[in-house]
């Protein structure tokens, strides 16, 4: 099989610029790519779609934030999971930038995590692995 890893994940959103601002102000992700598409290469995004391609902190799979999926896939939708180091200090550095999450530090059998929503519902585990995992 040639197939090799996860390399972009959509994120539906109603307000790209504002879900912008909470991906890279509050959880360090960098912008790959902000432009707005024309007609060759918007396809069924429509002509003059904005094509926002961010990048996670630490690598990994980027994400794309879309408002142009319409009732398909409502903004709010999306699982994902963000792995880090530490949850703990995960925790403490994101609170410090302003996020909110929505639990404390919780142990599961495959690690440790917490969530947090951006602004509009969609949810993000933020995940520690057991050593060995």
């Amino acid at each position: 099989m040639n197939l090799k890893h996860i390399s972009l994940v959509s994120v539906p959103v109603t307000d790209q610029d504002k879900a912008k601002d909470f991906y890279t102000g509050m959880l360090g992700f960098t912008v790959k790519f902000d432009v707005v598409m024309d007609a060759a290469t918007a396809g069924s995004a429509g002509e003059g779609a904005r094509w926002v391609m961010l990048t996670p902190p630490g690598g990994g799979a980027d994400i794309t934030l879309v408002n142009w999926f319409g009732d398909s896939i409502p903004p709010g939708s999306a699982k994902l999971a963000l792995a880090c180091e530490n949850a703990d200090d995960a925790y403490a550095e994101l609170t410090g930038c302003g996020v909110h999450p929505n639990n404390q530090v919780e142990d599961a059998p495959w690690g440790r995590w917490f969530g947090v929503d951006d602004p509009d519902g969609n949810n993000w585990l933020i995940t520690q692995e057991r050593d060995g995992s």
